[in-house]
């Protein structure tokens, strides 16, 4: 529980910092474009770890549902700049939702970030309507992971984002690769409900 705190303390101080608006310098990046074409219109949208809110003010102008999360200190920025944007104010590693709350949970560039990986995809599933998606993001290489950011915990390698969001009973829909930002795109998808008919 210790590390936890310890490590939310890193993120925060960093974030509030040198590292507030990195999604409005990053937002024309393909990540966020193709995330953007690939949501379900009327989607009810969590935009996780929305740094800015640059996103999230995207995600409303374009018709959804958006709700943006980050820790308390970076969201009163955010909301300052964005203020008809729906935000809550969270510690990323520990927030919940109730059961089926989004159509799609937005995750770019977090998951390296993360303590509870696997707690936080579970949870994910949980918040997900039945098909609903999740949008993973994270840097390709591992000297991305070491060198550009001292918050960063671990590197994922493609293989092993899939693995994690099967063991979390995501089926993979999509995968992209951008090689000139060294990164790359996963979307899981939750499984639809079982009618019950036999």
């Amino acid at each position: 529980m210790q590390m936890t705190q310890d490590w939310a303390a890193v993120q925060k101080a960093t974030y509030c910092d040198k590292g507030y608006g990195e999604t409005k310098r990053a937002l024309t990046q393909e990540r966020f474009i193709k995330t953007l074409g690939m949501l379900r219109p009327h989607s009810r949208v969590l935009d996780l770890g929305c740094n800015d809110g640059s996103f999230t003010q995207l995600l409303q102008d374009k018709g959804f549902e958006v709700t943006g999360a980050d820790f308390g200190e970076i969201i009163q920025k955010a909301q300052e700049e964005h203020p008809k944007c729906h935000f809550i104010a969270t510690n990323i590693d520990s927030v919940d939702f109730l059961e089926k709350s989004f159509d799609a949970v937005i995750a770019l560039g977090l998951i390296e970030h993360l303590v509870g990986d696997i707690e936080f995809m579970r949870k994910a599933y949980r918040w997900l309507t039945p098909n609903g998606r999740i949008f993973l993001s994270t840097p390709l290489s591992p000297e991305k992971i070491c060198e550009e950011d001292s918050t960063h915990i671990r590197f994922y390698p493609p293989y092993s984002l899939l693995r994690l969001l099967e063991v979390c009973e995501f089926k993979i829909s999509r995968i992209d690769i951008f090689r000139e930002v060294d990164e790359y795109l996963i979307i899981g998808e939750k499984a639809g409900e079982k009618s019950g008919i036999v």
